[in-house]
């Protein structure tokens, strides 16, 4: 049992993930500047409160950060919580775990490091990082970052590229999420670009599984793991899946990245991100292909709906 301090850990992400830990019988503490809706120890503060953050520190095993701005299109509408967040935030971790002399931390970087891949080729962890977003920027930093202070403190370092993960508890700003909501109350999907573009959509119980296997492996080193389902979907397969599972005919309107609020040169249309190394090396295999992975998030916002109408 490891005493754990998790950034962000109210979120989507860390929520579901602080509840593994829990129920693994780790003594988990939330800090975050929104209260878990479960029952967990939780410091309500912000990630660029340094003495806050470096108490909530003592006496802690690991720290996982996860607290961050997150999306494409919101950290560049909010740029300047970017900063705050992604950039002095990360500054501000590294000072508290270094008065803290923390042994192991985990931090949750983002494919979007990658940027722009050939649609056949796999995205393996030593590939060159090309990031084209602001996101995938200061993903890139905090990683840096968090390697060098891993370098100087001899402290073991888990960073995890999260490959477009989807699930329960993510917000209908991100795309499957909306999807699904839209499906269920005879709203039309609106396609940004003409829909064939790829990605490895990850469901949360694998990401949650991956990231527990990455941080308590052996070897304590400094090491990068793809959180990825390494299987290639197109929006087209997203809505296929939907149809089928709804048993729906499918409103579909396609539209341009500006009339959507995103641009068009920093879209990416193709991202393989390879899982072998996680594979490889930890045994670990997503048990999620996307209809399983839609299908659990159907049955669960479905839920949600009827209870809200009773």
């Amino acid at each position: 049992m490891s005493n754990i301090l998790v950034t962000g850990g109210s979120g989507f992400i860390g929520s579901q993930l602080c509840k593994e830990l829990i129920k693994q019988k780790h003594n988990v503490t939330i800090y975050d500047l929104v209260e878990p809706d479960f029952e967990c120890k939780h410091i309500v503060g912000c990630i660029t409160e340094e003495k806050k953050l470096s108490d909530a520190m003592k006496n802690m095993d690991i720290v996982i950060h996860l607290a961050a701005l997150v999306g494409v299109v919101k950290c560049i509408k909010e740029e300047d919580l970017l900063v705050k967040y992604n950039y002095e935030g990360i500054d501000i971790l590294v000072n508290a775990c270094t008065q803290n002399n923390i042994k192991q931390v985990v931090f949750a970087s983002s494919s979007e490091v990658y940027g722009e891949s050939d649609e056949s080729i796999e995205i393996l962890e030593e590939a060159e990082l090309k990031p084209l977003s602001l996101y995938g920027k200061s993903k890139v930093y905090g990683e840096e970052k968090i390697k060098e202070y891993g370098i100087n403190s001899d402290a073991k370092i888990t960073i995890l590229r999260y490959c477009n993960i989807y699930g329960y508890g993510q917000k209908n700003n991100f795309l499957l999420t909306r999807f699904v909501e839209n499906t269920l109350s005879d709203r039309e999907l609106v396609i940004c670009g003409d829909g064939n573009q790829t990605r490895c959509y990850t469901f949360i119980d694998d990401a949650v599984q991956g990231t527990i296997i990455s941080m308590m492996r052996e070897k304590f080193d400094i090491d990068t793991f793809n959180i990825s389902a390494g299987r290639l979907y197109t929006i087209w397969d997203v809505v296929s899946v939907l149809a089928k599972i709804s048993n729906k005919k499918m409103i579909i309107r396609l539209d341009t990245p500006e009339n959507m609020g995103r641009l068009s040169s920093i879209e990416i249309k193709n991202r393989f991100v390879s899982c072998k190394k996680i594979h490889q090396e930890l045994a670990f295999y997503p048990k999620y292909d996307l209809n399983k992975g839609i299908e659990a998030l159907y049955i669960y916002l479905k839920s949600l709906q009827a209870n809200r109408v009773l």
